[in-house]
Order: structure tokens, then C-alpha cells, then sequence
């Protein structure tokens, strides 16, 4: 789809990309989806293409304020030089074992990863601000021929890692001097920063810890010593006592080409309005397309 200025589709509903839809907009005046409420879905055969012009990259292609966005294909966001676009997200969620192409901010919204699912992989940078989520779900006992649920250029970390293990889950065959590690992240040129805050669920007398590489960043199933269980422990993060204190609020932030998109203490201020954004959405026949993802080592 084309315009002459802008293109926008503002979902407060469910859309699903089954083939492939491509969205051009010659001006980076307004991302090009607003996602508030609604359920943005791109099937595993599913194209989601989007170009914003007028800007020598880092323009804004994907708001996500709200809602669900779920990527089983491929979302594909950069400009006609191949200069990488964002995705900020200020709420909802992101799931799915697709491929995105780009920049993914979690400003404060939950990236949620499944070890049932194969990775998400972004080909671009992943930056988590302290209001962020990355929640993990996990079934079970790690095995040898499990991926990493999240797969990145480069991963910049900080806000809150969320461990989900079933709280009936049979322990039977858990060493605990050989503990479970699940490595959930890996980054294809460089991990920095750490969770300021660890949340999670899990079995009585278990608790975790996570470990940070260069390239990888993983979870550790440890065992309480004899009695001592978790109900002594308490797993107050330090983005919890900052906002006790007042403080944890995150600077704001500004994208470095329009539209001016500013967040500042949980309020964002969009310019010009999405009002005038059009609203429109076309599916397209074919298109080809070819996307370089990542594969772990030896994997």
C-alpha cells in the first residue's frame, strides 16, 4: 500500500496476516500501526512488510500500546536503504516463534517466550526499559536439544525477567548438584545490562538465578538447603524497592527520527495525534522475500 504522505491502521480489533500485506508511507510523520487493544496476528506463512520514508533510519514503524501481537512469520521493518525501523512497545504483549526484522523496545509492555514454541528471532536490537517484561513459560525439565526461546542481534536489559514453572511440576530427577539451566537468550553479537527485578513461580523449596555471557543469558533452577524453604526468602526485586522509594521511573524516551514520540512516567505523547492518521489495510498476492535468521551453533 502507498500514499503520498502516510499510512496507518489503527487495530483496536483482531487482524491476521495470512499472506502478505506491505505498507509503504513516503513521510515518518506517524508509525504505520497503532496497536491499542486488539489482537495483530501474522500467520506462519504471513508477510508483514513495513517502509517508512523520510528519515536515514530509526523511524517509528510499530506502536504497540496495547493488545497482542503474535509473529509467526515474518514482520520485516526497515526503509528502502535497509536502515532497521522500531517497534516500541508502551503495553501488551509480543509472543510468537517467528522472525522480526528490526528493532524491538520493550518500554513497558511483556515479551512473553514459551519452551513449547520455537524461537522468536530478531534480527536487530532488543532494548528493555525497567517498566519491561520478559516472561518465560516453561513445561518442564531442560533437555539437551532445547533452543533459546529468544534469539537477537544484539539484547540491552533491564526491567523485569519473569520465570513461569508449573507449581505442581514433578521434581523427580532434579539433581540438585546438577541443577537445570535453561538458556533462554542468545545474542548474536553481545548481551549487556542485567533484570533489575526476577520474578517467578515454581515448586516449594526451589528458587533461580540468572546468569549472564557475553552471548547468552540463562536461567538456573537452584534447591533450598535442608530446611530452609522459600517462604523465608522473599524475592523483593530492586525495581520494586526503587519504586517504593519514589524512584524506577524510567527516563523518557524519544525515537531518533519522527514522529515525536515521547514517554515519559507512563504517559506517551504521540504528534501529530492518531486521529488523523487514514486508516487502511490491503493484502497483497505474493511477494518474495528472502529472511536471514540467525541459527545458534550447532543447532
Amino acid at each position: 500500500m502507498t500514499d503520498g504522505s502516510q499510512v496507518a491502521i489503527d487495530n483496536r480489533g483482531s487482524v491476521d496476516v495470512e499472506d502478505a500485506l506491505v505498507m509503504y508511507s513516503s513521510t515518518a510523520d506517524n508509525p504505520l500501526i497503532l496497536n491499542e487493544s486488539g489482537t495483530f496476528h501474522v500467520d506462519s506463512n504471513g508477510l508483514l512488510a513495513l517502509d517508512v520514508e523520510g528519515a536515514s533510519g530509526g523511524a517509528l514503524a510499530y506502536l504497540q500500546t496495547g493488545g497482542v501481537t503474535q509473529v509467526d512469520g515474518t514482520l520485516l521493518m526497515q526503509d528502502q536503504s535497509g536502515d532497521p525501523e522500531y517497534m516500541v512497545m508502551t503495553g501488551g504483549t509480543l509472543e510468537g516463534q517467528g522472525g522480526i526484522v528490526g528493532n524491538v523496545i520493550n518500554w513497558g509492555g511483556t515479551v512473553e517466550l514459551s519452551q513449547d514454541q520455537f524461537p522468536l528471532t530478531i534480527a536487530g536490537d532488543y532494548q528493555q526499559f525497567p517498566a519491561g517484561v520478559m516472561e518465560l513459560v516453561l513445561s518442564g525439565a531442560p533437555d539437551i536439544d532445547d533452543h533459546p526461546e529468544l534469539v537477537v542481534d544484539t539484547a540491552e536489559l533491564d526491567g523485569t525477567l519473569d520465570l513461569e514453572l508449573p507449581v505442581d511440576f514433578d521434581m523427580t530427577g532434579y539433581d540438585p548438584n546438577n541443577p537445570w539451566i535453561y538458556a533462554f537468550l542468545e545474542c548474536g553479537d553481545a548481551c549487556s545490562g542485567e533484570f533489575s527485578g526476577l520474578d517467578w513461580t515454581g515448586p516449594d523449596g526451589y528458587y533461580w538465578e540468572v546468569l549472564y555471557g557475553d552471548n547468552s543469558v540463562e536461567a538456573e533452577l537452584l534447591q533450598y538447603a535442608a530446611g530452609v524453604g522459600s517462604s523465608l526468602v522473599d524475592p523483593q526485586t530492586e525495581l520494586d524497592e526503587l519504586q517504593a522509594q519514589g524512584g524506577g521511573t524510567p527516563p523518557p524516551l524519544t525515537l531518533p527520527n519522527g514522529p515525536s514520540l515521547t514517554i515519559n512516567g507512563g504517559e506517551f505523547a504521540l504528534s501529530p495525534e492518531p486521529a488523523t492518521w487514514t486508516v487502511a489495510a490491503a493484502g497483497l498476492g505474493a511477494l518474495g522475500i528472502w529472511l536471514r535468521r540467525k541459527k545458534a551453533g550447532g543447532r
